[in-house]
């Protein structure tokens, strides 16, 4: 099946998932996911992973920013 979408043979088609900046995960995401036919408890679950994803993200970058904060404060750098 793969061959066949690699060779251009299956139609693909693609369905973004948007995800707020602090993890949100929008109503949208769900009538996606039904249309792709996942369950609604699976679709709970791949929320959930998406959310804990986005917020390690957010709390890498803001981890960075504090740090060259306190770098630049002090004179380090």
């Amino acid at each position: 099946m793969l061959h066949d979408i690699f060779n251009g043979l299956l139609p693909v088609i693609i369905h973004p998932i948007m995800i707020g900046v602090t993890g949100t995960i929008y109503k949208d995401f769900y009538d996606t996911m039904d249309s792709l036919g996942v369950s609604k408890s699976e679709a709970k679950r791949c929320a959930a992973k998406l959310h804990k994803i986005a917020i390690s993200y957010v709390d890498k970058i803001i981890t960075t920013k504090w740090q060259q904060e306190t770098q630049h404060k002090s004179g380090v750098g």
